[in-house]
């Protein structure tokens, strides 16, 4: 991807409603070979074609190929919207607000409609030498460090915070922040060859993807018919009422508290 706001949206439909052939694609061209992936029900480690003794050809992004595969047979017919998508460029890290309603097949009446956030760590490439993808290190322009930009300033102008993933929705285009707009560091994280920020050959590869649920929401999947998310809002409900009251008990000795050093 060498804009990821814009073209994550076709790559999640790929992997979550597309046909084999098109999950494949999706995970080769935008993934790296050794990417990683955390979910509240599982998980892939990082490892690279030749790490596994006895098994050179396999690596990460396989057993990802497989979760996807075995989640379009679970869910046939499974209905994803993206709220809206956000770039930290200081971390490369690209935040997707999405929802999705999973259906498997052969519960009837069963459907988890959820809400979740996908973190996703992206690893700048260009074009190498024999014309494969290389990592590669993104610099800033000389100007932007004469300036005095350096990689403690965390408060540059129109810099992307995870804040911003309700902002900007994805269809908003005029509304989403150019990458040549901010300048968060004299370099980012990466290897090889180093290449100017908004350089056209700039490709992003997902490295590491964490898909992130609240309580409430992934416990849909497994009590689903509304039964999981009542009990664990009622759950919610008393633990915000015993902080109250134990707030209000332990009011009169809330001074020896804040007289604890702050770290």
């Amino acid at each position: 991807m060498d804009n990821p706001i814009r073209q994550i949206r076709p790559v999640v439909e790929a992997l979550c409603t597309g046909t084999r052939e098109e999950q494949e694609k999706a995970l080769r061209e935008n993934y790296t070979t050794d990417a990683s992936f955390v979910h509240p029900f599982c998980r892939v480690p990082h490892f690279n074609n030749g790490d596994i003794p006895f098994f050179s050809w396999l690596n990460s992004r396989f057993l990802l190929l497989s979760i996807y595969r075995w989640y379009r047979m679970l869910s046939p017919e499974i209905e994803m919207k993206i709220y809206s998508t956000v770039l930290d460029e200081k971390t490369n890290q690209l935040y997707v607000q999405a929802s999705q309603i999973f259906r498997i097949w052969f519960i009837p009446f069963y459907k988890a409609d959820v809400k979740l956030v996908v973190v996703l760590s992206l690893a700048p490439h260009t074009t190498g030498a024999n014309g494969s993808l290389v990592p590669c290190t993104i610099t800033d322009d000389s100007s932007a460090v004469k300036n005095g930009e350096d990689d403690n300033n965390t408060s540059q102008a129109g810099e992307v915070s995870f804040a911003d993933v309700v902002k900007y929705n994805t269809t908003d285009e005029d509304k989403i922040p150019n990458k040549g707009s901010t300048a968060p560091s004299k370099s980012e994280t990466g290897s090889g060859p180093v290449v100017q920020r908004g350089d056209s050959g700039i490709r992003y590869l997902i490295s590491q993807q964490e898909d992130m649920y609240q309580v409430n929401e992934f416990i849909k999947f497994v009590v689903p018919f509304g039964v999981g998310d009542s009990l664990w809002t009622m759950w919610q409900l008393i633990s915000t009422s015993i902080c109250v009251a134990l707030a209000t008990v332990f009011l009169p000795f809330a001074k020896l508290f804040d007289k604890q050093k702050r770290p």
